[in-house]
């Protein structure tokens, strides 16, 4: 089953939206009944009382790094600025998760599109090809109403036609990981790049879980803007599935 069968089932969608999204809710109430047995400082459960999103966005950067390098041997530098200090009540589980996928994405973009000889497999060295390519940007901004976090990157964008289906599970431009790609090293599972096609959807629903979103700006040719809405009102009630 593939990103066809949804396009071509448009109630499947809507299924697995629902689906994780109930998913999110059970792993959220587990998980807070449990974080409570062993409280920390600074949280009630999971729920961070002043997290950072600057610090944040630092930690994801760090970490969909070690990925692009892994798979592409370079990866472009990442610029953090704006209200860089400011803190909110978040999970900081969930505003990693999103990070991390914009940020993988981005990159991915970047590389492919000024290295498109260093896409998999491409046999090619990689060495001072990180210095050549265009910084991405993010910028954070503490609204009123609403924490922003915008993920710039000047990877050629995406046509206008294909808007649409990003949001769409298993759709993407990338090929399918292969197996030894995943392999247990240490027992740890290496992550993917890209290639199954839910890192967006999923990201928007964790987004949605909270009272937030994520939008998607492109121009075709030049870049993406990613935009990352948090809620700071804190009235959001839980978004159960119909």
């Amino acid at each position: 089953m593939g990103d066809d069968a949804v396009r071509k089932c448009p109630f499947l969608q809507d299924f697995l939206d629902r689906f994780y999204l109930s998913r999110i809710g059970v792993r959220m109430l587990l998980s807070q009944h449990v974080a409570l047995h062993e409280p920390a400082e600074g949280f009630i459960g999971i729920l961070g009382e002043s997290v950072c999103p600057g610090d944040e966005a630092e930690a994801a950067v760090a970490h969909a790094t070690h990925v692009c390098e892994a798979r592409y041997g370079c990866c472009p530098t990442v610029e953090i600025r704006g209200d860089v200090e400011e803190r909110i009540p978040y999970v900081p589980g969930h505003l990693h998760h999103m990070l991390h996928e914009l940020l993988k994405n981005a990159m991915r973009a970047v590389v492919e599109t000024h290295a498109p000889h260093l896409r998999p497999n491409g046999g090619h060295s990689a060495e001072g090809v990180s210095d050549s390519l265009p910084p991405i940007d993010i910028t954070i901004a503490a609204g009123q109403s609403d924490f922003h976090i915008r993920i710039a990157d000047q990877g050629g964008g995406i046509p206008r036609s294909q808007i649409a289906n990003i949001w769409n599970y298993m759709y993407t431009t990338a090929e399918r990981p292969k197996e030894q790609d995943l392999e247990i090293k240490g027992g740890i599972r290496n992550a993917p790049m890209a290639g199954f096609g839910y890192g967006l959807p999923l990201s928007k629903l964790y987004a949605r879980y909270f009272g937030g979103d994520i939008d998607i700006v492109s121009m075709d040719g030049y870049g993406t803007h990613a935009y990352l809405y948090l809620s700071r009102i804190g009235n959001t009630k839980e978004p159960l599935p119909q």
